[in-house]
């Protein structure tokens, strides 16, 4: 079975945005999100910038989705954040 991620959930000419993620699911498809840590968590950004939308605003979004997501983690502390259960659980019990 083949599946369409759309690249850093661009949309209008913006990546890795909550916008984008509502976009793409709307349409089926999947997304793939840049994240990164900073200090108001994990954030989601190709480039270190500290202004991305919030990964747990990410996964409300998300939260009873059918679609696919891929995670490119920026940074080793990324990591840990993800996985913390509040992150996790949503997205994985649909």
């Amino acid at each position: 079975m083949k599946e369409i991620l759309a690249h850093m959930a661009m949309y209008n000419c913006k990546a890795n945005t909550v916008d984008g993620i509502k976009n793409y699911s709307k349409l089926g498809f999947g997304s793939e999100l840049d994240l990164r840590y900073g200090k108001n968590g994990v954030y989601l950004s190709h480039s270190i910038s500290e202004t991305g939308d919030l990964f747990e605003d990410a996964c409300k979004v998300l939260t009873n989705s059918k679609i696919r997501i891929a995670l490119h983690i920026k940074e080793l502390e990324v990591v840990e954040q993800t996985l913390e259960p509040q992150f996790l659980l949503p997205i994985m019990e649909r």
